[in-house]
């Protein structure tokens, strides 16, 4: 590329700052040894292409486990509510059993 990397570095000329533009200038001249290589920022367009669409298949095969993974949830729960319900559903005919039998009971001692 055609780009360039500049410090500038400010100094004073007072006497209570010379410890301070020392080290600026130690600083600076440190700064000069450091090599910079600047390459243009972009890709071939097919390779961006390719890349994303290998991201895109990815993403969509994610999605895709994602849904089985929530059908499959979502049948277990439908079920889990179905056995619910007919336990509940069951409960409540043994509460009614129950209250049959204790009625029976009750007559049996009123006869007696």
């Amino acid at each position: 590329g055609n780009s360039r990397t500049v410090l500038l570095a400010c100094v004073s000329p007072a006497r209570s700052n010379f410890d301070e533009s020392v080290s600026t200038l130690e600083f600076a001249a440190r700064c000069k040894l450091i090599k910079t290589n600047a390459k243009k920022n972009e890709q071939d367009k097919r390779e961006l292409i390719e890349t994303l669409s290998k991201e895109k298949e990815e993403v969509e095969a994610r999605l895709e486990a994602e849904r089985q993974q929530k059908l499959l949830l979502q049948h277990e729960l439908e079920r889990e509510m179905e056995e619910s319900k007919k336990n509940q559903e069951l409960a409540q005919q043994m509460q009614e059993e129950k209250q049959r039998i204790e009625d029976m009971l009750r007559t049996l001692k009123i006869e007696q």
